[in-house]
């Protein structure tokens, strides 16, 4: 009996060591949505991050709470592996930079005009991302773009 129990033991031991551990760095890279249950979080957190810039545009999507939700699923986020994040929006195309902290547990997001944005990362997988923005810090959902 002992020598079943040791067999199974070890046994199960060795198939969990090569069992492939998930890499961020890999699970981020292609595109991104964000996903249905992500979009209120992040229509509050467009509106907030725009009333200190354009409050005529935060007034529009206040009064036309589906063109927020519209604006936001248009956006597709490209992470690639040289660490370039294309984001194609319904105003056109960006070009940003972005790179993991060291401990990848940020994603700092470099704007072209030198500007960062840091966003907490929540869970990655390669199906799903989750994370929380400057300023409200909530978290929003992202799926896989097709």
């Amino acid at each position: 009996m002992h020598k079943l129990l040791l067999t199974a033991l070890t046994l199960g031991t060795l198939l969990t060591s090569f069992t492939p551990v998930a890499d961020p760095a890999t699970d981020i890279l292609g595109p991104w949505k964000v996903a249905a249950d992500g979009l209120p979080n992040a229509k509050k957190q467009l509106i907030e991050r725009l009333k200190g810039t354009n409050p005529e545009i935060v007034e529009q999507l206040e009064a036309n709470p589906g063109m927020a939700e519209q604006l936001i699923e248009s956006f597709i986020y490209d992470y690639k592996a040289d660490g370039t994040l294309n984001i194609t929006t319904a105003q056109g195309p960006q070009t940003n930079k972005w790179r993991f902290s060291d401990d990848k547990c940020v994603i700092i997001r470099t704007r072209s005009n030198s500007t960062e944005v840091q966003d907490s990362v929540i869970s990655i997988s390669p199906k799903q991302l989750v994370l929380a923005t400057l300023p409200l810090r909530l978290p929003v959902t992202y799926e896989r773009a097709n």
